[in-house]
């Protein structure tokens, strides 16, 4: 095990071309499974399994939180007890046994159907959640200078490269959907982590960790390799046995993983309290109000594979030109924005600054929570015009495209904004944290599709005039809320600047600026 942890050093121009290239193709397989399940379990769950649609909300929420949860765990063993690189590749050979499990769910007697699905969930999940957080400190620590504008670039490229992942996924989930062949969709996903294996292991030397907890104990002599290995793979058993108990219980793992997100936030400001560091002290402290803004925008987002596959199945004109369009494919509307925007972003934003534009954090996060909020937004008017009817696509897709818009705005930007301000040595955990808050969202987002959704059966849920009334009130609500946090970020976008800036400002001072004073500052 003496061969994984690279000694500490610094990427050249060479290395970081070519790790970014890696990565980004890496990055396309490694999502593909993860897209599969994503747009198909709650419709999976409906109509093959036979749930009802309130179990189904509850476990494809608890499928996304401890999705996103997990990350956290990730972001705490990646660097610390199993390289990155290592921890990734034992990640995705976790999903590839998991896909074997999903594969057969189809295949074994209906009674069996659901032990199998459970299995292949928690097997699956302990896979999914600890690879994001790897994937992203692969690209960070490509960059030693942590104001090197080329790491927003390659966060962007790299983002881009999930959604083509996504986009492929999609597609594959839409058509199998469609010819209810869901054994080859799930054989598929696994095809796709073993491929992303193999591009991880022909780039092993260029996305070595770097400047690690584990490098650099390695190199103090205070570790050694296989201990911490062993320590992980025992983390890692442990974690798929409790994922295989805790995912029978949505309500309790819920709570449980909000309860550890309210801890850990209040353990980071803990950390930035006492720091030394004022610089670093204030840009901890702003890192904690981004993660809330965050949060706000991840709770809608999340509904998409919630209570919006249900809008989408039911009550949508699902057809143009008579051409029949599975939910899934709508999704795509969301990854073509993003893979084509984000190199135009990332081109934009650097002439911006080449300029000597300033376009900050707040900023461009306030932007993602408008255009979402106003995405939503949309829909009641949309639902008000069919009266007791199908909505037009039209109005899904101009929500998606909005949605898009911002999610550009604020998840690839938020992902690089970790490596400016976390500590060096803290990346990892506040990088997980950070994922960790988006499958808090999902469980946000699952009680908010059960107001929308109700206790519908499946056959309710085929009658737009029952259905429609609960959706334009959820969805018109969560639209105005998101709207008014993002002009609180706007209002508050000074002092926050200020925070990331460095400046010596106290958090009791967040308040005092006008939108006034915003405006005539951009």
């Amino acid at each position: 095990m003496a061969s994984y942890v690279k000694m500490s050093d610094i990427a050249t121009d060479h290395e970081i071309k070519r790790g970014t290239r890696a990565l980004f193709v890496t990055q396309i397989f490694s999502t593909l499974s993860f897209a599969i399940l994503y747009s198909t379990l709650t419709l999976f769950g409906t109509q093959v399994l036979k749930l009802p649609t309130d179990q189904v909300l509850a476990l494809t929420g608890s499928f996304l939180a401890f999705n996103y949860g997990l990350h956290f765990l990730g972001g705490y063993m990646g660097g610390r007890l199993i390289s990155n690189r290592l921890l990734f590749s034992i990640s995705m050979g976790i999903q590839v046994i998991a896909a074997l499990f999903l594969v057969g769910t189809v295949m074994v007697p209906f009674d069996l159907r659901l032990t199998f699905m459970m299995l292949g969930l928690a097997i699956f999940l302990t896979g999914s959640g600890l690879n994001v957080t790897c994937m992203n400190c692969m690209v960070t620590q490509l960059f030693d200078d942590p104001s090197d504008v080329r790491r927003e670039k390659a966060f962007l490229w790299n983002y881009s490269g999930m959604n083509v992942g996504f986009f492929i996924g999609f597609d594959l989930a839409g058509h199998y959907t469609l010819t209810n062949n869901y054994g080859m969709l799930f054989g598929l996903g696994g095809v796709a982590n073993i491929i992303a294996i193999v591009l991880i292991v022909i780039n092993w030397r260029v996305v070595r960790d770097r400047d690690t907890f584990l490098t650099e104990g390695v190199r103090s002599g205070k570790m050694r390799n296989s201990t911490q290995f062993y320590k992980g793979f025992g983390v890692i058993i442990i974690t798929i046995i409790v994922m295989m108990i805790l995912i029978h219980h949505a309500d309790i793992s819920n709570a449980v993983i909000s309860l550890v997100f309210l801890i850990t936030i209040v353990a980071v400001l803990f950390l930035a309290a006492n720091r030394k560091d004022s610089g670093e002290r204030a840009r901890m402290v702003a890192y904690v109000f981004l993660l809330i803004a965050a949060f706000v925008f991840w709770v809608l987002y999340q509904l998409a594979p919630l209570a919006l596959m249900y809008f989408l199945e039911y009550n949508i004109k699902m057809s143009i030109a008579g051409i029949q369009i599975a939910p899934q494919w709508v999704s795509n509307i969301n990854t073509i924005v993003i893979v084509v925007g984000g190199p135009i972003m990332a081109w934009v934003l650097q002439r911006a600054r080449a300029k000597g534009k300033k376009v900050s954090l707040p900023f461009l996060f306030g932007l993602a929570l408008i255009f979402i909020g106003v995405g939503f937004g949309i829909f009641p008017i949309g639902i008000r015009l069919a009266g007791a009817g199908l909505v037009g696509f039209s109005w899904v897709f101009w929500s998606y495209i909005l949605q898009s818009i911002g999610e550009l705005c604020i998840s690839p930007i938020g992902y690089s904004a970790i490596g400016r301000l976390a500590p060096k040595h803290l990346q990892n955990i506040m990088m997980g944290l950070w994922c960790m808050m988006t499958g808090v969202a999902a469980i946000g987002a699952s009680y908010l599709s059960q107001l929308a959704v109700g206790k519908f059966t499946a056959e309710q849920l085929q009658i737009t005039a029952l259905t429609n009334p609960h959706y334009s009130q959820v969805f018109g609500w969560v639209g105005i809320i998101s709207i008014i946090v993002g002009f609180i970020m706007f209002i508050f976008m000074k002092q926050l600047n200020g925070l990331i800036d460095h400046a010596e400002i106290s958090v009791g001072e967040l308040g005092a600026v006008s939108m006034e004073n915003k405006l005539a500052r951009d």
